[in-house]
């Protein structure tokens, strides 16, 4: 409870508070690494790819193909993509492609992935015009416009933890010495 001083007496007010809410979002670190649009043939391939980054694929037009466990994936336009770092899979196009990429890990506060340990390609639909604002704002210079990417790719990243009940977690946080040590090890 707070109390505030006026002139001609005293008002109170309550005030809620999630204390851990500033120290989860300050922890949570999104570092992109390659990204870019991509339209690529059928030199797009490789066999038992294995990345210590997860890769978001945003599919445009066309198709590829994805494989992991004997699995095959047709990569459709209007879809979104995303392999987490660590797993092996295989992929190739056997015409045409255009998508919108990015490479990244999405570190929690103990640095470990948040797509980490989930060896499976995960797909789920781009929202209507979220591609279009995507690529509008990926072009430009602007601090704004660089947000905005930010904002979308947290978005995204938000639905595929959440189609897999990884945003239940209560995420641990730990001191800086502590995670100092942690990095160190």
């Amino acid at each position: 409870m707070y109390f505030c001083l006026l002139l001609g007496g005293i008002s109170m007010y309550q005030v809620k508070r999630n204390f851990s809410l500033s120290d989860t979002i300050n922890s949570v670190k999104l570092i992109i690494g390659d990204h870019g649009y991509a339209q690529v043939d059928t030199n797009w391939c490789g066999s038992e790819v294995y990345t210590p980054f997860n890769k978001l694929y945003l599919m445009e037009s066309g198709e590829g193909f994805l494989a992991l466990d004997g699995e095959t994936i047709t990569m459709k336009p209007g879809i979104a993509y995303l392999i987490p770092a660590r797993t092996s899979y295989s992929y190739h196009c056997d015409d045409a492609m255009s998508k919108l990429y990015f490479h990244f890990n999405l570190l929690r506060p103990d640095q470990y992935d948040v797509f980490q340990g989930i060896n499976k390609i995960m797909q789920i639909p781009i929202p209507d015009n979220f591609l279009q604002s995507m690529q509008e704002h990926y072009y430009s210079e602007s601090l704004c416009d660089s947000m905005i990417v930010k904002e979308h790719l947290y978005y995204i990243l938000n639905k595929f933890a959440n189609q897999y009940s990884l945003a239940q977690e209560k995420l641990p946080v730990y001191s800086e010495h502590v995670a100092d040590t942690i990095n160190y090890i």
